[in-house]
């Protein structure tokens, strides 16, 4: 006489010749790959978010220095070299803070204005500088 099986998971096992032991196994890789897919979710979110933070920042910092360069008038100014001038204490003396971010992006500029191959400058040659004012 033939049983009738009420279980489900024993009829499952019945039909499918899976005993018990692969049952669970194959539910611990469902979970398994439930979690995975999960924390794969959660990189790319966190990758996403640190993008859009960086993004933000960098909007930010863009809108900063067009509203202070909107405020301030870029002139030129020719200067000559003298014994111990550097174009470091140019930078110092003429960068504008809100205007450069930093001393050398100054002395970029100032190579750049006057065909410069190197930072050293001579006594005796007159060079032109980027001087900042306020409108």
């Amino acid at each position: 006489m033939i049983q009738k099986i009420k279980n489900t998971t024993a009829v499952k096992e019945y039909r499918h010749g899976y005993s018990h032991n692969s049952l669970s196994q194959i539910k611990q890789r469902k979970r398994r790959a439930k979690t995975v897919k999960l924390v794969n979710e959660l990189k790319i979110i966190g990758a996403t978010a640190l993008m859009v933070i960086l993004l933000i920042g960098l909007v930010q910092i863009s809108s900063e220095k067009v509203q202070a360069q909107a405020s301030h008038q870029k002139i030129f100014i020719s200067v000559e070299i003298k014994q111990g001038d550097t174009l470091w204490a140019f930078a110092e003396q003429y960068a504008h803070a809100d205007y450069y971010q930093t001393k050398q992006e100054y002395i970029d500029e100032v190579c750049l204005l006057n065909n410069l191959r190197s930072t050293t400058i001579y006594s005796g040659r007159t060079i032109a500088l980027p001087v900042i004012q306020n409108k």
